[in-house]
């Protein structure tokens, strides 16, 4: 059996992951049981610290990555709640703010699949690299015309980062290089293609937005 680019690295994302998630989530669990027993003399002490602060960061990273990178069931619906709890535990400790607008009980509520709720929060860290000193990324989605829309809109008072490239690989006007650097833009890309649909960026000098029609 063949398999595309796209599905071979998201499998080897989710084997990693997997692989990953047992020893981190040990750590992470005997940090949690040392505070449950209340072993006070370990507070304070800068090494339980480091490791108590890191642990929480990289078991909260690998269920990220492993969502947005790995092999998921793609017609599958996911919740709102279960994304905005993904996105806030990875950017906890950062200057970045997040909230989704897209209440339960609201008109224009809508539900995502997994495909399209991937490329919501990988969008969502694109406009987090473009804020290099933090602001606020509301995540709008509503019914539209054409069916479902999602818009992604970072804003930072000290600025947004500009980016040429961006525009050009997430348009799909140039298909550039694969590299460490913008291998993001190029699966959000792809999986907007997989979804028939073409994600549209605007950008000034404090703001950044992805629009996306389903």
């Amino acid at each position: 059996m063949m398999f595309s680019t796209l599905e071979f690295s998201e499998l080897l994302i989710t084997r990693i992951c997997h692989d990953l998630a047992a020893p981190v989530g040990a750590i992470y669990n005997g940090i949690e049981f040392i505070e449950s027993e209340k072993l006070y003399d370990l507070k304070g002490n800068k090494a339980y610290e480091l490791i108590s602060s890191n642990s929480e960061i990289a078991a909260n990273k690998i269920k990220f990555f492993r969502y947005i990178y790995g092999k998921s069931d793609s017609e599958g619906e996911v919740d709102t709640a279960q994304l905005d709890s993904l996105i806030q535990d990875f950017f906890k400790n950062s200057k970045t703010r997040i909230a989704f607008d897209n209440e339960k009980n609201a008109k224009n509520y809508i539900k995502l699949t997994n495909k399209s709720g991937r490329l919501t929060l990988l969008l969502a860290t694109l406009t987090a690299n473009c804020m290099i000193y933090g602001g606020k990324i509301t995540i709008y989605l509503r019914k539209s015309d054409s069916g479902k829309r999602i818009v992604v809109h970072g804003i930072s008072e000290k600025g947004v980062k500009k980016s040429d490239e961006l525009n050009s690989i997430i348009n799909g006007a140039i298909r550039k290089e694969i590299t460490l650097q913008n291998i993001v833009m190029h699966l959000a890309q792809e999986l907007a293609s997989d979804l028939n649909s073409t994600i549209k960026v605007t950008q000034n000098e404090n703001e950044i937005k992805f629009t996306l029609d389903l």
